[in-house]
């Protein structure tokens, strides 16, 4: 009876186990319209596995990497995600599973003196190991989210190709080494040294993983903080010359006016002489001499620091033979940082800058406009290129890796967390990127 209790909780246990550790992509990924479905399949494949390891003495580095291959095709068919973010995700799964596991058995074995090679054989040994396993792995996974891998982290480490790799094969060495370990229990007559050396095997081995996670995860950070600093720098160098653009227009602005002073007492006195011709014959000199000699300082937005961007843009465009158009509208209705600002638009223009270099000068162009209504401001940027896309569209050029710039796909979450949308279409051979900003008009004066 006793069996069959631990069977049944042991069991339910588990599924949540599985439960917390699928769902913990949501965050991260989209879920597949059948994803659920999926999840249960998972579950009902992930007993029906630890059934047959215990049913056929499977050895523990057997039963990993079917684990393994389980875990990573579940998550590939319940979320639309990368082979790299399955890969993490699944080893993520495992490695809990398993390094808790062998200190559970380290645990026990230390306390009721039976030997470890000798629990797994054991019926209603191996059933309270696995029970205390997968209470222990719940609360772990817990408090890891909680306090040390939270969402905000992990998404900066998820930024990071690289860096999740190598978290990922870290983790699936050490969950083999792990294993390799376990299995050398039948070739020790020492049991208890044996008992000793594998709990602390498991906990340099736990102690190793959660170093390199953390150091993953600063690591991200630190480039993020990085990024956001050097985005900051650009946005200050842009303000300075635009500031600077601004200083040569006041100059001959305040060149007319003065000339214009001492010309107003010419006219003036020839209009009192009734000198008609020759006052005219001034006046028209100085429609010409203004045209010619006032600099003109065309506006891209009403937003200084939107203008300032488009500016600098519109100056690169121009050294480069790209035909640039822009006319964006912004006010205080829309609740955009000054960073995010930046972000997102100097990554989509840098995008959209490197797509139209592809192509013969004569065919390059980049528009930026904007439609104003009464709960959105609609903005669009579109810019010919050369018809090479992806579907999964991390940026607007091909090359790109996911460590290099925001991506689209990250420009798309900060406009949805501000409750836009963003999305982007193929015309031809012109691309468009579409942000819808919503407007809070409460925050107007």
């Amino acid at each position: 009876m006793m069996y069959l209790i631990l069977a049944i909780t042991s069991t339910i246990t588990y599924y949540f186990y599985t439960y917390l550790s699928v769902y913990f992509l949501k965050d991260h990924a989209e879920m597949r319209s059948y994803g659920n479905i999926s999840l249960g399949i998972c579950m009902v494949m992930s007993s029906m596995l630890v059934l047959f390891s215990r049913q056929f003495v499977f050895e523990t580095y057997i039963s990993y990497l079917f684990m393994l291959l389980v875990m990573f095709i579940s998550f590939k068919i319940i979320y639309k995600i990368s082979s790299t973010l399955a890969a993490y995700a699944t080893v993520r799964h495992v490695f809990y599973f398993y390094t808790v596991r062998g200190f559970v058995f380290g645990m026990y074995s230390l306390l009721s003196g039976i030997p470890i090679r000798l629990i797994a054989s054991g019926s209603m040994s191996d059933m309270i190991s696995f029970q205390t396993t997968c209470i222990f792995v719940i609360i772990l996974f817990l408090m890891l989210q909680r306090y040390s891998v939270t969402t905000a982290r992990i998404q900066a480490l998820f930024r990071n190709t690289d860096q999740v790799l190598f978290v990922t094969v870290t983790k699936l060495s050490l969950g083999f080494y792990l294993t390799i370990v376990g299995f050398g229990s039948r070739y020790t007559a020492n049991d208890q040294w044996f008992t000793l050396m594998y709990l602390f095997t498991c906990v340099v081995v736990m102690g190793v993983a959660a170093i390199v996670v953390a150091n993953s995860v600063r690591s991200c950070e630190a480039l993020e903080y990085e990024k956001q600093t050097v985005a900051l720098q650009k946005q200050l160098d842009m303000q300075v010359k635009h500031y600077k653009s601004y200083q040569v227009y006041t100059q001959s602005f305040r060149e007319f006016r003065h000339d214009y002073k001492n010309t107003l007492s010419t006219i003036n006195a020839l209009l009192r002489k009734n000198d008609y011709e020759t006052a005219i014959h001034i006046l028209d000199e100085m429609g010409v001499q203004m045209s010619d000699g006032l600099t003109t300082h065309p506006t891209y937005s009403n937003d200084s620091l939107l203008d300032a961007i488009m500016q600098e843009f519109a100056n690169t465009c121009n050294n480069e033979g790209i035909t640039f158009e822009c006319m964006l509208y912004c006010d205080q209705t829309v609740a955009l940082t000054e960073l995010e600002v930046v972000r997102i638009f100097t990554n989509l223009l840098k995008n959209a800058h490197e797509a139209t270099l592809m192509l013969p000068e004569e065919q390059r162009f980049i528009k930026v406009k904007s439609k104003l209504r009464d709960h959105w401001i609609d903005v669009m940027i579109s810019n010919r290129f050369d018809g090479n896309y992806h579907e999964n569209l991390e940026s607007t050029k091909t090359t790109d890796k996911g460590s290099r710039g925001l991506g689209f796909k990250i420009v798309r979450k900060t406009i949805e967390q501000l409750g836009g949308i963003a999305n982007w279409s193929v015309d031809g051979d012109v691309f468009k990127v579409v942000m819808n900003f919503p407007r809070d008009h409460t925050t107007e004066a």
